[in-house]
């Protein structure tokens, strides 16, 4: 699952307006400016809706990054599979992350 996929599971929100948001957001602009003045481009998304995106998405990065980091120290220790590789790559879940390694080495 990719992580725009990700993204409009956990916001529920139309996909032009989330991309559209998302681009907002890496250009550099508020939360209320993109509210006030760009809502032709989110589909009057309101304030809410813009920092609901924020948050997911950041939080969505934040897990790749770990997954990213995860997936180098197994690899450095001599112990990734492919099996464990694609495990990792398809988990959205902090949780799941962290406890995958351990599971499969038992």
């Amino acid at each position: 699952m990719s992580m725009l996929i990700n993204l409009l599971q956990k916001t529920k929100l139309p996909l032009v307006s989330v991309q559209n948001t998302v681009a907002l957001l890496k250009e550099g602009a508020t939360i209320l400016f993109i509210a006030r003045y760009r809502k032709e481009r989110t589909g009057s998304l309101d304030e809410n809706q813009i920092a609901d995106i924020q948050k997911t998405y950041q939080s969505i990065q934040d897990l790749t990054k770990r997954k990213e980091y995860v997936l180098k120290v197994i690899e450095e220790q001599g112990n990734l599979t492919t099996k464990l590789r694609q495990q990792i790559n398809n988990t959205w879940e902090y949780n799941a992350l962290e406890v995958m390694p351990v599971q499969i080495h038992k």
